[in-house]
């Protein structure tokens, strides 16, 4: 969707004018599951995750791999996992 490829390619703008669109599916996911927030977080997204997480229509535990799953906890950039720990509960 143009929501997910936005939200992997970093475009936090243009993500902000998709979650106006109430035809944008913001929990739709690809052929894994992988939500728009999942994959924001997957590239090291932040602002993208920010938008995501500061938007109403955004809901952490919906979606095939919820918020608690991305991403791993190996990974090298900490920061990510503060942000979704502390606005994504």
């Amino acid at each position: 969707t143009p929501l997910y490829v936005t939200c992997e390619k970093g475009k936090e703008q243009v993500v902000e004018v998709l979650l106006r669109s109430d035809k944008v599916d913001v929990h739709k996911g690809n052929e894994k599951g992988e939500t728009p927030l999942y994959r924001a977080c997957s590239w090291g997204c932040e602002q993208v995750v920010e938008v995501l997480l500061g938007s109403d229509r955004v809901d952490v535990h919906k979606g095939d791999k919820p918020h608690r799953e991305c991403p791993d906890p190996h990974d090298p950039e900490p920061a990510r996992h503060r942000l979704l720990l502390t606005r994504g509960q």
